[in-house]
């Protein structure tokens, strides 16, 4: 009967203390409404600069007069500028998310 009470006692707290931390956890995990609102403005951000970059890969080689390869070397590097955009956004939205 003693080694069932320890092993209660034992159960209740440890579920005491996951409670206690998952409450922190979830208290110091939110972002703050400056944090929330500049995620929207880096999303804004990258969507004007994906715009703009389709437009430019759009009229490439007819307006500007470049050959295929430059047009082509355009797009691999308007592709490689947006996915550095994204990789350091979303580092600094979990950045916020945690601290």
């Amino acid at each position: 009967m003693a080694l069932e009470t320890k092993i209660g006692l034992e159960m209740k707290s440890l579920m005491l203390m996951a409670t206690v931390f998952c409450f922190l956890s979830v208290g110091c995990s939110r972002e703050t409404p400056i944090e929330k609102a500049q995620v929207k403005v880096s999303s804004a951000e990258r969507s004007i600069d994906r715009t703009s970059h389709r437009v430019d890969e759009a009229i490439c080689g007819t307006l500007t007069g470049d050959n295929k390869a430059q047009c082509l070397a355009k797009k691999i590097k308007n592709r490689v500028i947006e996915g550095k955009d994204t990789v350091v956004d979303k580092a600094s939205e979990i950045k916020d998310k945690a601290d």
